[in-house]
């Protein structure tokens, strides 16, 4: 099977792609847009990346931010600033504008209700024609689910 990389931004779509969308989404909806650390190993639960996805997920996200000095010290990341990632403002507004686009509403009652700017919501339109950008509705569906 072919890998496909995530579309998720930055350190997220890392997250993803070592330790699944679904790790990075909660990973994005707990902390995102504040500046976290990572540590080397993911020890016991007394840590907030083990305590939100559990050692096995922690692990593999430590495993692959792992750094190795000169002397073979391991280190993790500090200072890491998580992007929203689908739990931003923007992202939950774009949503919002889909949703009522779907519903039926036009662009400016949809961009009323949303909160987005039209110019904004026809690039969002256009790219999502032109299959440019992925639906950040099919961002939030379970892999699981059967029309994804």
């Amino acid at each position: 099977m072919k890998h496909v990389p995530s579309t998720l931004p930055g350190i997220l779509g890392q997250i993803a792609d070592v330790a699944g969308v679904e790790t990075a989404l909660a990973v994005a909806g707990a902390v995102g847009g504040t500046r976290v650390q990572i540590p080397a190993y993911a020890k016991g639960e007394e840590h907030w990346l083990t305590d939100l996805v559990g050692a096995k997920q922690a692990a593999l996200i430590c495993d692959h931010f792992r750094i190795l000095d000169p002397d073979g010290r391991a280190h993790g990341l500090s200072d890491v600033l998580i992007p929203q990632g689908p739990h931003g403002v923007m992202a939950r507004a774009k949503r919002q504008f889909l949703l009522e686009i779907e519903n039926g509403a036009s662009v400016a009652v949809a961009c009323r209700r949303s909160g987005l700017h039209e110019r904004t919501a026809f690039r969002l339109l256009s790219d999502q024609k032109h299959g440019n950008q992925l639906s950040l509705l099919d961002l939030l569906k379970s892999p699981s689910d059967p029309e994804r």
